[in-house]
């Protein structure tokens, strides 16, 4: 059975975990009671993700009359994401033939972090590359590319913090093989 709800060592909290480990299971004890922020970045998670199944020819329904904080700043924002994984998947498609694009994809870490879990917005995976983009939406607590931890193993977290130059849509290509996975920002 797959975990439910948020990981105790997150990908989304790693910055702080990672700099303060006893604060994992301290904030356990503490009701997660969100933000106004948090609704709003996830009612754009929730458009980005039909805009790209839209754009991918994916059936989806229509989440707009449910969003409470949809806007016409937050409708190009989903716009611009959807263009850049389209954009993404032409080039991978100029080198593959058979690229598999991921959309609000489960993913499990706990190879590297005990119990870890997530969810990835959009992975991109062609021959000899890997696309993760990662949406911010940018209000309330500033997340930069530079600044955020989201991928829990030393390894991933160096690689993380390599992506200072990205804006909020880009996205890293990793190249591996099973000894060094290599970091190359398209």
């Amino acid at each position: 059975m797959p975990p439910k709800g948020h990981a105790v060592l997150s990908a989304s909290a790693s910055e702080r975990w990672l700099n303060c480990p006893p604060s994992a299971r301290l904030c356990e004890a503490y009701e997660d009671k969100g933000s106004e922020y948090a609704a709003e970045g996830t009612d754009a998670h929730t458009l980005c993700e039909f805009r790209l199944k839209q754009a991918l020819g994916i059936p989806a329904e229509n989440p707009i009359e449910n969003l409470s904080w949809y806007n016409e700043e937050m409708e190009e924002c989903a716009a611009g994401y959807a263009a850049y994984v389209v954009e993404l998947l032409e080039t991978a498609k100029q080198t593959c033939s058979d690229p598999v694009v991921m959309i609000e994809q489960r993913v499990d870490f706990s190879r590297w972090v005990q119990e870890g879990f997530g969810t990835a917005d959009c992975i991109l995976i062609a021959d000899g590359v890997l696309n993760i983009v990662d949406y911010k939406h940018g209000k309330g607590v500033e997340v930069s590319a530079k600044a955020t931890h989201s991928f829990p193993s030393t390894r991933w977290v160096r690689w993380r913090s390599s992506m200072a130059s990205m804006t909020s849509t880009e996205s890293a290509s990793i190249s591996s093989s099973p000894a060094s996975p290599m970091l190359s920002v398209p």
